[in-house]
């Protein structure tokens, strides 16, 4: 996606992305809502920036194991149990928001996010087909959320994912 907006990335991690932010080495920070108040993000954001109110990113957990250290089972187990907080995640960054400085937010209009989702579904798109780096599978179920909270959208029809 930085390539497709001509921006150059900048490598960071959970340890790091507050510290660039706030100290101005990045102008831009992917992390969700949660994330604003234990890394200071107010301090980065200070009087001439924001956080954009529109979903840009949607995030995913990978957990890696060596199956036969763990008791038979415990993969899935350990999925339905994911699956069962899916409620209680959701709270955790609805409150997030919620506890975010209302001057905080920048309104993005419409039709802006009309022309992103076109130029993110492109970039996922060429991901899976091209470089296989998303699967199929998963970008149908990234999709299925992304229409449960707002079915207008117009990947909701096309069904291209």
């Amino acid at each position: 996606m930085v390539d497709r907006i001509g921006a150059i990335a900048v490598p960071a991690d959970l340890g790091t992305v507050g510290p660039k932010f706030n100290n101005g080495d990045v102008d831009a920070c992917y992390v969700s809502a949660p994330a604003y108040k234990p890394f200071e993000l107010n301090r980065g954001i200070g009087t001439k920036g924001g956080i954009l109110k529109a979903p840009l990113a949607q995030a995913t957990l990978q957990v890696m194991i060596r199956e036969s250290k763990f008791p038979a089972g415990f993969v899935q187990k350990s999925r339905t149990d994911l699956v069962g907080r899916f409620d209680e995640a959701l709270g955790l960054i609805t409150k997030a928001e919620a506890a975010i400085p209302a001057n905080q937010w920048v309104e993005i209009p419409k039709a802006t996010l009309v022309e992103w989702d076109s130029l993110f579904q492109s970039v996922r798109l060429k991901l899976r087909d091209e470089k296989h780096v998303y699967d199929g599978s998963m970008l149908s179920v990234m999709l299925q959320l992304r229409c449960s909270k707002d079915p207008t959208r117009s990947e909701c029809a096309e069904k291209k994912e």
